[in-house]
């Protein structure tokens, strides 16, 4: 449980980066108790790896095994793997000489600690810290989501499809996209009209997504549902549960929606040598070739699928 004092607005993920098993389940011990979500890396290689995913805080260990603790951090900074906001600390068994500090940050390391460590004092900047980072990413987000629908904006799809690509290259797992096409295709912000097109499907996007779902619109004006741990077949139910939603049973109150669905999925993204947006277009496209009105509602990309 975290201490008092320690609570965010969602558990930070802290970075612990070194090559001694002991060290690194002692610092995790620690973070944890105080509401932290820790990953953990025992080389500057692994370390790289792990910042596919976003962390609020870099603890790093000035001797690793393959390459000097301040040189990794110097590195990451450079390569644009770790962004400025992200807090980073040097630690070192050893005590600190002036020129060393001086040379942790100028590479980029927010401070320094020797072990053993005062953990109060410690934390107290930390906090600070990482809440601080917490905000502003909080208002990066904001610009992220249309705050009528409260679904992604354009940007927003852009952003959030790269991250869920990542987590699937990393872990090896399916991606999967489905684009909804209407009638529709109000500019981002706009609130849809009551009984229109883009009222129901918002409102319906609302209802059916899943919680590992996220949903957008595009330039187009048209719905993107970005379905993580998705595959083909996984893909396709997802679309036809869509479909069926959207045209419920049919009446002159609720007429059924001329709506046109494409998907795309890879089993393994690692695998796949295809770029984030590469899934979203080819499932645009399969949502542009798909037709209503011929019993092709609903098409994957590549081949006919028939709702």
């Amino acid at each position: 449980m975290a201490e008092a004092g320690t609570m965010y607005p969602r558990p930070p993920i802290v970075l612990i980066v070194t090559g001694h098993e002991w060290l690194s389940l002692s610092i995790e011990s620690v973070f944890a108790a105080r509401g932290y979500a820790v990953l953990r890396a025992f080389t500057g290689l692994q370390a790289a790896r792990q910042l596919a995913v976003s962390v609020d805080l870099l603890i790093v260990d000035r001797d690793l095994r393959d390459t000097p603790g301040l040189k990794l951090c110097r590195n990451l900074h450079e390569q644009g793997m770790l962004g400025p906001a992200t807090p980073t600390i040097l630690i070192s068994a050893d005590p600190w000489a002036r020129d060393e500090r001086l040379a942790a940050l100028r590479a980029g390391a927010w401070d320094v600690a020797a072990l053993p460590w005062d953990s109060e004092e410690l934390f107290l900047r930390l906090d600070a810290w990482v809440r601080a980072k917490l905000a502003g990413d909080t208002i990066r987000e904001q610009g992220l989501v249309d705050p009528v629908t409260g679904f992604y904006n354009p940007q927003g799809v852009l952003r959030r499809i790269a991250e869920l690509a990542a987590g699937a290259a990393r872990h090896r797992r399916p991606l999967g996209v489905v684009v909804l096409a209407g009638d529709g295709g109000l500019p981002d912000g706009e609130l849809p009209a009551p009984g229109t097109a883009d009222e129901r499907v918002t409102d319906v996007l609302r209802q059916v997504r899943r919680a590992s779902d996220a949903i957008g619109r595009l330039p187009s004006g048209q719905f993107v549902v970005l379905a993580p741990d998705t595959g083909r077949e996984g893909v396709i139910t997802l679309a036809r549960r869509l479909y069926a939603a959207l045209q419920g049973p049919g009446s002159e109150v609720e007429p059924m929606l001329p709506v046109r669905l494409g998907c795309y999925a890879v089993g393994n993204f690692r695998d796949a040598s295809i770029a984030p947006t590469e899934l979203l277009m080819r499932a645009a496209a399969a949502a542009d070739e798909s037709d209503a009105g011929y019993g092709e509602a609903i098409r994957f990309y590549g081949r006919s699928q028939d709702n």
